[in-house]
């Protein structure tokens, strides 16, 4: 049975790294119901935790580390175990049960958790996503230097934008950092000029 599902899977994870390489992570953040569901909860009105992206990243790095380890060595898959998608079908036991509850309460505080720390496709697709052709842009020329656009952003990708990093934390294309920026033009959803 393996040997029937690796191909659809394989096609599927092509499908949408070349979304990702399109637009940014706009698949994660438009039509994942889990990353859906992370951004309700965190609507709340609570105070917010904006984990450094290089904490983020290395748990996620480590999750992937973990999951290719068990899955080699001893044929255990930890994410099957803790599969918070299987909230969505009401396909729960224990253990999923308890592990969704523990990201719907992080979600209160943390802006996408179960992405930014755990999810597997998550990391390769931030791989992906740091060459992506549509992107937020900056015009230079038209920007305040307000900084409004970085502060409304919740997972720090906007802070590595505004100062031209090479390397940049997971955007996932909520549209807060065009929303905030009172400046018409100076910030867009566009690819390099």
């Amino acid at each position: 049975m393996q040997g029937r599902l690796l191909p659809p899977i394989g096609v599927m994870l092509v499908i949408l790294l070349v979304a990702v390489f399109v637009s940014n992570k706009s698949i994660c953040g438009w039509a994942c119901q889990l990353g859906l569901l992370q951004d309700l909860i965190h609507r709340a009105s609570l105070p917010k935790w904006k984990p450094p992206f290089w904490l983020s990243n290395s748990v996620r790095i480590l999750a992937l580390i973990a999951l290719v380890a068990g899955l080699v060595m001893a044929g255990i898959d930890w994410i099957g175990v803790i599969d918070p998608f299987q909230l969505f079908s009401f396909n729960l036991t224990w253990g999923i049960g308890l592990f969704c509850a523990a990201v719907v309460a992080a979600s209160l505080f943390v802006y996408r958790p179960w992405c930014r720390f755990l999810c597997p496709f998550g990391l390769v697709g931030w791989l992906a996503e740091q060459v992506s052709l549509l992107r937020p842009r900056i015009d230079r020329d038209l920007c305040k230097g307000c900084q409004l656009c970085v502060k409304a952003c919740p997972s720090g990708a906007m802070r590595d934008f505004y100062d031209d990093a090479k390397i940049h934390a997971d955007c996932f294309a909520c549209g807060a950092c065009i929303e905030a920026c009172l400046q018409e033009g100076a910030l867009e959803w566009r690819a390099k000029a």
